[in-house]
């Protein structure tokens, strides 16, 4: 319910909040920000509903070659072969989800780039513009490493420097990224929603370690096809699982965002 007298919207999400919110401090250009929000979170959600349907089809790729797979490696001096079908199986996926990619990674942009006109008093622009930026450096990469070569003065090969100055990029892109969803869910006393963010990133670095550990038991030199195997359906799980939580935090923040009490005059 809203009560225009004190300007405060009580139970916006989940009938179990109590508590209130003052919409006093936003006004009407504040109002069609937060809209501008909610479609670029709707983005980001059909994005991430299209990652799940790549990873679904990647585990229905990798279950109905599992059988002639296993027949490969069973056999003496069929290992090569064996490691030719995943390598084969890697650069079909690579080739059928191309398109679904591009899509989601222009819809993953526009999102992003709807969010940026939060309105300030949420707190939440310097985080979301933070994130475009470390974003697009990321893309930038190559670039980066070719520049710092030299600098280094280090005998390091161009693609593993990329690698080293991407990764850092990327994490700071997804922090702040967080911090943006956090401080948004924190304005609007959305309590409900840290959790998720909490738990999505608790099965992210729970499902890594896993990967970590697996790859790392036996040293990378000695890893076998079936281990091979193992580890790609363990990638696409992740995957999958990433996608879906993903789903899950996106969803909330749209519900959220689209209960909230328009302003009547």
């Amino acid at each position: 319910m809203f009560d225009e007298e004190k300007g405060r919207y009580y139970h916006y999400d989940d009938p179990g909040e109590s508590d209130s919110v003052d919409f006093s401090k936003l006004n009407a250009v504040d109002w069609t920000k937060i809209k501008h929000v909610r479609v670029g979170i709707l983005l980001l959600m059909i994005d991430k509903i299209i990652h799940c349907l790549i990873a679904v089809g990647c585990l229905v790729l990798l279950a109905s070659i599992h059988g002639s797979f296993i027949d490969e490696v069973g056999q003496p001096g069929n290992r090569a072969a064996a490691l030719g079908m995943l390598v084969a199986l890697a650069m079909g996926v690579f080739c059928l989800a191309s398109c679904p990619v591009i899509i989601s990674g222009i819809l993953g942009v526009i999102g992003t780039a709807l969010c940026i006109d939060v309105p300030r008093v949420t707190g939440a622009r310097g985080p979301i513009i933070t994130s475009v930026v470390c974003s697009a450096l990321v893309g930038l990469t190559g670039e980066i490493a070719g520049h710092l070569q030299p600098i280094l003065g280090m005998n390091i090969p161009l693609p593993s420097l990329s690698v080293m100055v991407g990764i850092p990029l990327w994490l700071a892109s997804y922090t702040t990224f967080t911090i943006f969803l956090l401080r948004l869910s924190r304005f609007f006393r959305a309590r409900h929603l840290p959790k998720r963010i909490s738990t999505v990133t608790f099965i992210q670095v729970l499902f890594l370690g896993m990967l970590f550990v697996s790859v790392g038991a036996d040293g990378a030199g000695n890893i076998t096809p079936e281990r091979l195997f193992l580890m790609f359906v363990g990638v696409v799980v992740i995957y999958l699982s990433w996608a879906l939580t993903s789903i899950w935090v996106y969803r909330g923040f749209y519900r959220m965002l689209g209960n909230l009490p328009l302003p009547t005059r």
